[in-house]
């Protein structure tokens, strides 16, 4: 054993700042460190020093009865008076060995929570959300006899009395300290457990200011659908609502979003023949292949908008720094960062991993849900699965998780070969009324998108022989054998241009088709 002369003067420690947190002026020299003994720590000292454990190691710290014949303290502790009151700063560097445990002050050295947090035996997602601190508070200085009784009668702030280590009868040190390593486990789980479970909680006020009256939520509804794109009932973006832009690769996704984008930022009033709303400022998430995305995105603006660009449009390059589907929240705090009331995610793939799990389809649904509840709106391009059956594609053919397509309130898909200057757009979920179909052109060099050959259904219903439902489909959806689910969504357009004056339909005897006639030819 070391000679040495007991210092209890240095218990508490140097003055610290008004935060109990050292600056480096009071980091303690190492000449100043002293040899204490277990019985001079505080009680908060000895449990962590009992648990923080040098993977490989041979053991923790003793305490005094370890050594049966003598009623001495031999295990001693070289720290600083510093470290000596903030325990957590202390990390168990060597083996038990020879009646003594090297300690060293990491007030002085590097500190880490995470080999705290091993030698606690917890894991690195238990450090979330949890003040290693508030450990260490829950294990006070050793009470007296007397204070040790009282507390046992009274509860603590906290509504537990005070844990006690208990004393581990065991002729094996080994035993002895797994059985130490075990008791603090379990107190520490027991602190993450109750931290957690105060997690989310929100005061009954704070819940009832979410909550509307059945009257206000259903009758006090705005005329007509808020739509970002759409007029009427013809919605492609509803606000408050995710809009999903699907396909394969090399048809014109990004193309389309640049299209959104000139429109919210004021450059154009419609998109494939439908109003855009203007944004305060768009955040654009270019994370799938940023390069392309620059270039494609650099065909529809220039210098001259250098100004536009500067204060309406804020972009983040690159893979986001957690997956989105895992920390829901990440989504709408990049959009307050950016100040930005419309995102683009471009594309999903990227912003979670795992798309068809289950888990990670709800865990983005409810990213985006968070983001649209906090007063933004969001547009998102994904891909769609290898294979499509049939010609007519659904929204089974979107790839991933249900949740992912559960979640949007308008889901269209653009389909055909890579660098296909004629591609479809179907709009496989709507608000309201279905938009299209249409064939689009894709011009890859200029950056754009527009409508090619647009179908004139008032044109095609001139006399004498009018236009029916099936024909109806039959044109707009290139198919010689349309879906009865085409047919009628084809005698819906009919109609409706019936109530806006443009057609009309004579009675017919039943069981034979309608037949519509363009109104200025009667």
């Amino acid at each position: 054993m070391n000679d040495f002369t007991p210092n209890t003067s240095i218990q508490n420690g140097p003055t610290m700042s008004d935060d109990s947190t050292p600056t480096p002026d009071e980091y303690a020299d190492p000449s100043d460190r002293r040899w204490v003994t277990m019985s001079e720590m505080p009680l908060s000292v000895r449990r962590v020093t009992e648990a923080v454990q040098t993977k490989g190691g041979s053991g923790l710290a003793h305490y005094v009865d370890d050594h049966a014949d003598t009623d001495e303290v031999t295990i001693e502790f070289e720290v600083c008076p510093v470290c000596l009151d903030n325990p957590l700063r202390l990390t168990h560097l060597g083996s038990f060995s020879g009646g003594f445990t090297e300690m060293t002050c990491q007030g002085c050295d590097a500190f880490s929570d995470n080999k705290i947090a091993e030698g606690l035996g917890l894991t690195p997602d238990d450090l979330v959300d949890i003040d290693l601190d508030d450990i260490a508070a829950n294990w006070q200085d050793e009470p007296t006899e007397e204070s040790a009784a009282e507390a046992a009668k009274e509860p603590s702030a906290a509504g537990q009395a005070t844990p006690t280590m208990p004393v581990f009868d065991h002729p094996n040190s080994v035993v002895r300290d797994k059985a130490r390593e075990m008791w603090i486990r379990d107190e520490a789980k027991a602190v993450v457990d109750k931290q957690r479970g105060s997690i989310g909680k929100v005061s009954v006020d704070d819940l009832r200011a979410r909550m509307k009256s059945g009257a206000q939520f259903i009758l006090d509804r705005p005329e007509g659908i808020p739509a970002l794109l759409g007029d009427g009932q013809r919605v492609l973006w509803a606000e408050g609502e995710g809009f999903l832009i699907t396909g394969p690769q090399g048809v014109g996704k990004t193309t389309f979003a640049g299209e959104l984008l000139l429109g919210l930022v004021g450059l154009q009033s419609t998109v494939l023949g439908l109003t855009i709303k203007p944004a305060k400022r768009v955040l654009y998430l270019a994370m799938d292949r940023p390069q392309q995305i620059q270039r494609s995105l650099g065909r529809l603006f220039g210098e001259k908008h250098r100004d536009l660009l500067e204060d309406r449009v804020v972009v983040w390059p690159g893979p986001p720094i957690e997956d989105m589907a895992q920390n829901t929240d990440l989504l709408t705090q990049l959009a307050e960062a950016a100040d930005a009331d419309v995102v683009f995610v471009d594309s999903l793939k990227d912003a979670a991993l795992g798309l068809s799990e289950d888990t990670v389809g709800a865990g983005w649904n409810r990213a985006q849900q968070t983001l649209l509840q906090s007063g933004r709106n969001i547009a998102t391009l994904h891909h769609i699965k290898k294979a499509i059956e049939g010609d007519n594609p659904t929204i089974n053919d979107v790839y991933g998780s249900t949740w992912i397509t559960s979640g949007c309130g308008s889901v269209v898909m653009v389909s055909g070969k890579p660098g296909d200057p004629l591609v479809k757009f179907n709009h496989l979920k709507t608000p309201a009324e279905e938009v299209g179909p249409f064939t689009l052109f894709h011009d890859q060099p200029a950056g754009t998108i527009r409508i090619h050959g647009q179908v004139d259904l008032v044109a095609l219903a001139s006399p004498p022989e009018g236009l029916t439902a099936k024909a109806a489909a039959v044109a707009l959806y290139e198919d010689p054998t349309p879906t009865s689910s085409a047919v009628e969504k084809a005698r819906r357009l009919l109609d409706k241009a019936v109530s806006d004056g443009k057609l009309h339909c004579p009675e017919v005897a039943p069981r034979q088709p309608k037949v519509y006639f363009a109104k200025a030819s009667r």
